[in-house]
């Protein structure tokens, strides 16, 4: 047994939108390869270009990258909670 219900957004629950993401450039780093990958995701929803990177050797590869390139991130998120 199983039913399908479509409903509308709430507007008063719909996320704000965050224009200052827009265009930013965010490196998103975590061992735990779907949390990374879900803030990245996240954060291309709300205008950012993020890329999410699962190992520390890959986030720094990926800033040099970025600097030589001349493309800097603009912020960086890091997952300090897991070990590794």
């Amino acid at each position: 047994f199983w039913f399908t219900m479509n409903f509308e957004p709430d507007p008063a629950t719909v996320p704000p939108e965050l224009p200052i993401l827009e265009g930013r450039r965010v490196l998103v780093v975590s061992r735990y390869e779907p949390l990374a990958s879900t803030v990245a995701a996240q954060l291309r929803s709300a205008g950012a270009d993020a890329f999410a990177a699962w190992l520390p050797e890959d986030a720094i590869g990926e800033l040099a990258r970025a600097r030589h390139a001349g493309s800097p991130y603009d912020l960086a998120i890091a997952d300090a909670g897991r070990g590794g």
